[in-house]
């Protein structure tokens, strides 16, 4: 691992610094900035607005990298990744979109380990239709107490959101009786994996939550970008909440109909750059393996100990 210094260039260019703060946000390795750079210089168009060559490319670039993250989670579809401008949008848009199926008195489950990026939007989601927002706790040893699960996921709970790994303990939380106990309720749950993709390897359909959110930066790859995944089965009743260029099919005066998934969900200009710098940091965790980064945070953690 210590020859892996040698990609990053503020590592090397600050040899004095010991950083540990990747939990926040991850060095770049050269790949990624080169990528980055890359693009600017050689491919930079607009995507899906061009009939032009140079347009074209850019735009196949663009879904080439979607179908890599479909493969680095294991999406059964590439149409299944929505990239958004980090994870902290991509869980505001879930909290919007899904907030129209929520009643006065519903509720949504999240947990005592959150990021402020699943509890925020909660909060003002339920406030906003006077919906009761409820934490699962946590043990003195960090880990989840399950033991008033069924009492805390009821047959009014619409939305549970939980963490896949915690960005302050690091404690890996076991998905599967959160998820099982909101399926048998008929709620949506929604994970965050920021701190679990860069880690551990991540397979969405053998975990079979809704939706599944991480962010670029915090493995590898450039700020500015995030990947929504949402099955097909919940893109059936999740509904665009942005509105603009890129996302349409067809505008009226009065009305607009949209694109169907993913670029319904992306409105605007897409973060071109950014997606080419994701894609180069998935190819260099790739080529490390994910399983000698899974191995060497293990050990850390021992030695830590």
């Amino acid at each position: 691992m210590y020859d892996l210094k040698k990609d990053f260039p503020l590592v090397t260019n600050y040899p004095n610094v010991i950083y540990l703060d990747s939990a926040a946000t991850t060095q770049k390795p050269q790949q990624v900035i080169d990528a980055i750079t890359k693009f600017y210089s050689f491919t930079n168009a607009p995507l899906y607005r061009g009939v032009y060559g140079l347009a074209e490319q850019a735009t196949q670039e663009f879904e080439d990298a979607r179908v890599q993250v479909a493969q680095f989670i294991n999406a059964a579809h590439s149409s299944e990744i929505i990239f958004t401008s980090g994870a902290t949008a991509a869980s505001n848009m879930l909290a919007l979109s899904l907030s129209q199926h929520l009643e006065e008195g519903d509720e949504a489950v999240v947990t005592e380990l959150e990021h402020h990026a699943i509890i925020v939007p909660w909060q003002l989601v339920c406030t906003q239709k006077k919906a009761v927002l409820k934490y699962i706790p946590v043990t003195k040893e960090g880990m989840l107490d399950l033991s008033g699960l069924n009492s805390l996921i009821t047959a009014r709970t619409k939305v549970v959101a939980v963490t896949h790994v915690s960005n302050a303990l690091g404690t890996v939380v076991d998905l599967n009786p959160l998820i099982a106990r909101a399926r048998a309720v008929g709620a949506m749950v929604i994970v965050d994996g920021c701190q679990a993709v860069p880690y551990q390897s991540v397979d969405v359909q053998k975990i079979a939550a809704d939706f599944y959110i991480f962010s670029g930066h915090k493995c590898l790859g450039p700020t500015g970008i995030g990947v929504l995944y949402a099955s097909l089965r919940a893109q059936q009743i999740f509904a665009p909440v942005f509105g603009g260029g890129g996302c349409v099919q067809q505008v009226t005066s009065h009305t607009a109909t949209f694109l169907t998934q993913p670029l319904g969900f992306e409105a605007g200009t897409q973060p071109a750059a950014q997606v080419a710098g994701l894609s180069a940091a998935l190819s260099y965790l790739t080529a490390l393996g994910i399983d000698t980064v899974t191995k060497h945070v293990s050990e850390l953690t021992a030695y830590a100990i």
